[in-house]
């Protein structure tokens, strides 16, 4: 009809996915809001946060009253942010009628300007700081005799089996929750509930209702679950609502019953699915902090808190010892999601 491209965009396009921006943008702000480890490390005490003071009245002050008035500050933003998200998440829901355009290369100036643009940000923000870490670890010099420690190789150990404990029962929890969240719509709500409640309050929590057991290694595995598992459960149900019901239907006819159904038919196809949620629970597993710094015994020290340990200590050498084993534990990651990928891509040859 002969609109331009900015007509196109502000009268087609973007009523369209605004609904998408602005759920998005309550999601951004629930994970900044909840952020811990980089204000910590980076915001220092005039940049504290709410959740570094809430750290630091637990683990220094012991002032659980005021601590816990902060934990109902935190979940009142949160859950005036996760409402808003819930809206905007009906509204993408309700709108069915807009079937999405096929990717395609750049072709306008401005369409590869943008697309450049991009990228930049995302090496700027993403690559670079990675790489500046690796370039730091690599002029070490003797500070990579940190890897011939015992107490580093504790931390990887304790990193490793934690994780994979902890993968696991997100698998099952998940793959439960999303099975129940089929059945009791309301679930669907609540599955990203870890995600708007930070792991400093979730971590508070624990404190508070199990004091007896805070010094138990299953409640801190627990706890790594409970912020993975809707990783799983995210992927599992979108998946499972995607299978065609004829599939069942017709296992019925061949007098299969709702267990060999499951085990045949809908398993089979929703593996794909459990592998996406278990590589970014991995990734969530391997790098946790807050709940670790809470609930962690000196002796079950992980890869992160010895990185927050030798980055608290005076000198070149602790600062490099730090790069080092951020490098191992970046590397840690990578081997997570590789392992995941290329049994996803075995699966599909």
């Amino acid at each position: 009809l002969g609109a331009d491209a900015w007509r196109r965009f502000v009268w087609v396009e973007w009523p369209v996915v605004r609904a998408w921006v602005a759920g998005g943008a309550c999601l951004v702000f629930l994970y900044c809001f909840s952020g811990f480890g980089l204000a910590l490390l980076l915001g220092g005490e005039r940049f504290a946060t709410v959740e570094v003071e809430i750290y630091r009245l637990v683990a220094y002050e012991l002032d659980m009253a005021r601590a816990s008035v902060l934990v109902w500050l935190v979940l009142a933003v949160t859950a005036a942010a996760g409402g808003l998200y819930a809206y905007w998440s009906r509204r993408v829901a309700v709108d069915k009628s807009v079937s999405p355009l096929p990717p395609r290369a750049p072709i306008w100036a401005w369409e590869k300007w943008l697309t450049a643009t991009v990228l930049a940000m995302l090496a700027v923000c993403c690559l670079l700081p990675l790489a500046a870490v690796w370039l730091k670890a690599v002029s070490a010099g003797s500070s990579w005799a940190v890897l011939l420690e015992a107490q580093t190789w504790a931390a990887v150990w304790n990193t490793v089996r934690f994780s994979a404990a902890a993968v696991a029962a997100a698998a099952v929890l998940g793959v439960l929750y999303a099975a129940a969240a089929r059945q009791m719509a309301w679930l669907r709500a609540l599955m990203f509930l870890p995600f708007m409640v930070s792991p400093v309050c979730i971590a508070f929590g624990v404190l508070l209702l199990y004091p007896q057991w805070t010094a138990s290694l299953w409640l801190l595995t627990a706890t790594y679950a409970l912020l993975a598992y809707p990783f799983v459960a995210k992927d599992v149900l979108a998946a499972w609502d995607g299978l065609p019901k004829d599939y069942a239907a017709a296992a019925r006819t061949m007098g299969a019953n709702g267990f060999q159904t499951a085990c045949y038919v809908n398993a089979p196809l929703l593996k794909p699915a459990l592998r996406r949620g278990l590589t970014l629970a991995s990734a969530t597993c391997i790098g946790e902090f807050a709940a670790t710094l809470f609930l962690s015994r000196p002796e079950w020290q992980t890869l992160t808190t010895l990185i927050y340990d030798y980055l608290g200590r005076a000198g070149a050498d602790n600062y490099g010892r730090a790069m080092v084993l951020t490098a191992v534990l970046t590397a840690l990651a990578l081997t997570a999601f590789l392992l995941v990928d290329e049994a996803e891509g075995q699966k599909a040859v």
